[in-house]
C-alpha cells in the first residue's frame, strides 16, 4: 500500500518520538506476525473432517503418523481434528488476550509520555504568543491530538505490516493448492489496495478541517464560560449561543463530509470483496466438479479467501480513523516544532543565590510580528534596592519583567545579573532566584495551603501560616470553614479578588527568593491592608532586590528609585516623583 511522502514522514517521526518504546513495539509486531500461521490453521480441522473422516480420501502425507495410533484411521483423524480445533481455540484466546494487554499498556504509556513532552514544549514557547499557538489551542492539542500517537505507532504501522505479511502468507498457501485461484485473488485484491491508497490524502485533508473547526468550537465555549459575568450582565447569552451553534454546525458539516467519504469507501470495498469472492468461488467449484480439488480443499480455500480480503477490508474500514490520527499528529508536531522562547547554553553556569545587582545595556526588544516594545534601554540597579516601575498601560512594563526573568531574550543588547549576562546562567537556577506575583492573582485548583506551599513544597504548616500572616491573609483564612484546607476552586473562583491576591502574596513571600517582582500587588486591597502589606514586605525583603510595578502613588513612597517606562524607553529617577505615576 503506497503512502505519500508527507504521510511517510509522519510515520517515521512518530516512530522516532516513541524510540524508548521500540522493544515493546517489536514484541507487539512479532505477536501480530504470529497470527498468520495461527489463522492458516483455523480451517484445517474442517478439511480433515470433510476429506478424511466423512470422505474417502487418504490422509495427507503430513498426517501419516496418525496410522500408528489405531487401525481405524477415520476415527483417529476425527479425534485429531477435534483436538486440533480445541488447541487452536486456546492458542487464539491466549494470543488475543496477550495482544490486547500489551497494546493497551503500551498505548497508555505512549500517550502519557507524549502529553508530558507537549506540555513541556508549551511552557517553553508560552511567551511567544506571536507564533500563533495560544494556550487554548495548545491545551486542545495536548488533550485531543496527543492520543493519535498511539493510533499511528501501535494501530497504524503494526497492522499494516501484519496485513502485508498475512496477504503474502495466504497467497503463498493458496498458490500451493491451486495457482489459478491465487492469481484471481491477487487480481481482485489489487484494485482494493489502490482504492485505499487514493482515499488517504483526501480523507486526511477532510480530517484537518474537522480538527480546526473542533478547536475553534472549543474556544468559543471556553471564552463564553470564562466571561460569563460579562455575557449575562450585557444580555449576550443569545449571541454567544448563536456563535457556538454556528461553529457546531460547521463541525457537523465537516464530519458528515468525512463520514460520507468513509461510507463510499466502505461500500466500494464491500462490493469489490463480494465480486472477488464470487469469482474465486465459481472457479473453485469448477475445479471440485472436475476432480482437481476435493470438497475439503473448497472449504479451505473459501476460508483463506475470507482471510485474504479480511485484512484489506479492515484497513479500508479503519482508514478514516488512521487519517484522523495522521491529521492530529501533524497538529501535534506543529506545536513540538515551535522554537522555544529562550534556550540554555551548553556551557551555562550554575547560580546558587544571586545578590540582586542588575544592569541593562543597550537593550531592545521586538516581537516576531515586528512590534517594537523597548529600544536602546540602559539602567543600573544596586543589589538590595527597592525599584518602582511606572508607565502607561502597554508601555512595556510586563515585557521588562519577562526580560528580567528570561521568559524572553532581548533582540539586541544584554541584561546582567551580578555582573554576568542572564543568558550565561542555567535557566532553572536563574528562575529560582525570582518570586513573581503577576497582575492577576492566579491560583491552582486545590486548597489554600497547597496554593501557598507550591512556592516551596517542603514548607511546613508553620511556614505557610507565617507567610499568610505577612500577606495579611491569615485572618480571613482562619474564618473559612476549613481554614487552610479550604478548596479555592478552579482559578481561585471561590475566593474574592482581594483574598486571591493575598494568597498569591503569601505564596511569593514563602518562596523566600533574593529577587521579588510584584505587578500591581495591592490593586485589590484597601488602603489600610495595603499599608500593612507594604510594611510586612519591607521587613522580610530587607537587603533584597524588589521590583514594584504599580499605578498607585501610595505604594511608591518607600522605593529607592523609579523606572519610568514609556514610548520604548526606560528613564531612571533616583526617587519617587508623584507626577510619573499617572
Amino acid at each position: 500500500m503506497g503512502f505519500s511522502n508527507d504521510t511517510l514522514k509522519i510515520y517515521c517521526r512518530a516512530l522516532v518520538q516513541v524510540k524508548q518504546f521500540w522493544p515493546d513495539l517489536f514484541v507487539i509486531l512479532m505477536l501480530g506476525f504470529s497470527w498468520t500461521p495461527i489463522a492458516l490453521l483455523i480451517p484445517v480441522p474442517v478439511k480433515i473432517v470433510v476429506d478424511n473422516v466423512l470422505g474417502s480420501d487418504s490422509l495427507p502425507y503430513w498426517l501419516n503418523w496418525l496410522s500408528n495410533y489405531g487401525d481405524d484411521t477415520r476415527e483417529v483423524a476425527l479425534w485429531f481434528a477435534v483436538f486440533l480445533s480445541v488447541a487452536i481455540a486456546i492458542v487464539i484466546l491466549m494470543h488475543n488476550t496477550l495482544d490486547w494487554m500489551l497494546r493497551e499498556r503500551l498505548s497508555e504509556k505512549i500517550v502519557c509520555d507524549f502529553r508530558q513532552k507537549m506540555l513541556s514544549k508549551s511552557f517553553e514557547v508560552s511567551a511567544l504568543t506571536s507564533q500563533g499557538d495560544d494556550h487554548q489551542s495548545s491545551a486542545y492539542k495536548i488533550i485531543h491530538d496527543a492520543p493519535a500517537l498511539q493510533w499511528v505507532t501501535i494501530y497504524g504501522i503494526g497492522p499494516i505490516l501484519t496485513a502485508l505479511f498475512s496477504l503474502v502468507g495466504i497467497l503463498a498457501i493458496t498458490a500451493r493448492i491451486t495457482p489459478t485461484i491465487a492469481m484471481i485473488a491477487m487480481a481482485t485484491s489489487l484494485p482494493l489496495v489502490y482504492l485505499i491508497h487514493r482515499s488517504q490524502r483526501r480523507m486526511c485533508t477532510k480530517w484537518h478541517k474537522v480538527k480546526e473547526i473542533d478547536c475553534s468550537t472549543s474556544h468559543v465555549a471556553q471564552e463564553a464560560l470564562s466571561a460569563w459575568r460579562v455575557v449575562v450582565n450585557f444580555g449576550q447569552e443569545l449571541r454567544e449561543l448563536a456563535r457556538f451553534q454556528d461553529f457546531a454546525h460547521r463541525a457537523y458539516t465537516a464530519r458528515m463530509g468525512v463520514m460520507g467519504l468513509q461510507a463510499s469507501l466502505g461500500s466500494l470495498m464491500s462490493l469489490g470483496t463480494a465480486l472477488g469472492t464470487a469469482a474465486i468461488l465459481f472457479f473453485t467449484v469448477r475445479d471440485v466438479q472436475n476432480g482437481v480439488l476435493s470438497a475439503g480443499d473448497l472449504l479451505l480455500i473459501t476460508a483463506y479467501v475470507g482471510q485474504l480480503y479480511g485484512p484489506i477490508h479492515t484497513i479500508g474500514s479503519h482508514i478514516s480513523n488512521q487519517q484522523s490520527a495522521l491529521a492530529s499528529m501533524e497538529r501535534s508536531f506543529a506545536l513540538m516544532d515551535l522554537a522555544p522562547a529562550t534556550s540554555e547554553k551548553p556551557d551555562a553556569i550554575p547560580l546558587d543565590e544571586a545578590q540582586g545587582d542588575f544592569e541593562m545595556r543597550n537593550v531592545s526588544f521586538r516581537y516576531k510580528d515586528g512590534k517594537s516594545v523597548l529600544s536602546n534601554c540602559f539602567f543600573k540597579i544596586p543589589a538590595g534596592s527597592w525599584v518602582g516601575v511606572v508607565g502607561p498601560t502597554g508601555a512595556g512594563k510586563t515585557t521588562l519583567v519577562n526580560l528580567l526573568v528570561r521568559f524572553i531574550d532581548p533582540t539586541r543588547g544584554g541584561i546582567l545579573l551580578d555582573g554576568r549576562d542572564l543568558r550565561d546562567y542555567r535557566l532553572a537556577d536563574l528562575r529560582r532566584q525570582f518570586a513573581v506575583l503577576g497582575q492577576e492573582a492566579l491560583l491552582i485548583s486545590g486548597t489554600i495551603e497547597e496554593n501557598i506551599a507550591c512556592a516551596r513544597p517542603s514548607a511546613s504548616r508553620e511556614d505557610v501560616v507565617r507567610a499568610a500572616n505577612l500577606a495579611q491573609a491569615h485572618q480571613f483564612i482562619e474564618s473559612l470553614p476549613q481554614a487552610y484546607d479550604t478548596a479555592v476552586g478552579e482559578g481561585g473562583l471561590k475566593l474574592s479578588g482581594g483574598e486571591r491576591q493575598r494568597v498569591a502574596l503569601a505564596r511569593a513571600y514563602l518562596k523566600d527568593a533574593p529577587i521579588l517582582i510584584l505587578d500591581e500587588p495591592t490593586s485589590a486591597l484597601d488602603m489600610k491592608t495595603e499599608n500593612l502589606v507594604i510594611e510586612g514586605l519591607k521587613r522580610i525583603m530587607a537587603g533584597r532586590t524588589v521590583f514594584l510595578i504599580t499605578h498607585r502613588p501610595s505604594a511608591l513612597q518607600t522605593v529607592d528609585m523609579v523606572l519610568h517606562v514609556e514610548s520604548g524607553s526606560i528613564d531612571v529617577a533616583p526617587c519617587y516623583q508623584g507626577e510619573r505615576a499617572s
